[in-house]
């Protein structure tokens, strides 16, 4: 039950894209140690006969829950059209890269190792080539993150929470910090203009 209730906590942050904080946690049983459970609970436990509970504030009854966006994965494999006419080989590693992290940005930036993987080479020689076309793969993805976060709010359609999501920062001022180091200015602003 105390693995189910964690899981729950968790799958509720993604649902409504913050870290939600219960109001209260109630177990029916003794713990071993209550500090290891306040931390992943967030919430310091309450000992009390019957049964095991997570309350929540109410207002998460009215918080949107992310759903699947269409519209946005047909916007960005637009994109993705429109620079595939090139033939895939003759690019350069860097370029065949960017290619797949586009293709693939609706399941988020994936890691080094997966992208090795994908391309059928080692994270280390693949950061070697990479260093060779004159790019770290963290300067790639930060490009791909870049373009794609001026696409998005360019639209006009998605809420910043959403699209700093999807570009796979867990919290709003992650995102926006990135984006200020990318343009030298906030989402917001950037919005507006």
């Amino acid at each position: 039950m105390d693995l189910f209730m964690a899981f729950t906590l968790h799958e509720a942050d993604g649902l409504v894209l913050e870290k939600i904080k219960p109001v209260s946690v109630i177990l029916p049983y003794e713990v071993g140690d209550l500090g290891e459970y306040e931390r992943v609970l967030r919430s310091k436990p309450i000992i009390q006969k019957g049964e095991s509970t997570l309350e929540f504030d109410r207002r998460y009854w009215e918080e949107p829950i992310l759903t699947a966006n269409y519209e946005l994965q047909k916007l960005l494999l637009q994109q993705v059209r429109q620079e595939s006419n090139d033939t895939e080989n003759s690019l350069p590693l860097r370029e065949r890269i960017a290619r797949f992290l586009l293709m693939n940005a609706y399941l988020g930036i994936p890691t080094l190792e997966s992208v090795a993987a994908n391309f059928n080479t080692s994270p280390r020689t693949l950061q070697r080539k990479l260093q060779e076309e004159g790019i770290t793969y963290q300067q790639l993805t930060d490009s791909i993150r870049k373009s794609l976060a001026l696409q998005y709010l360019q639209s006009g359609k998605y809420p910043l929470k959403e699209i700093s999501y999807i570009l796979g920062y867990n919290e709003l001022s992650a995102f926006s910090r990135a984006f200020k180091r990318w343009t030298g200015t906030a989402p917001v602003h950037y919005q507006h203009v």
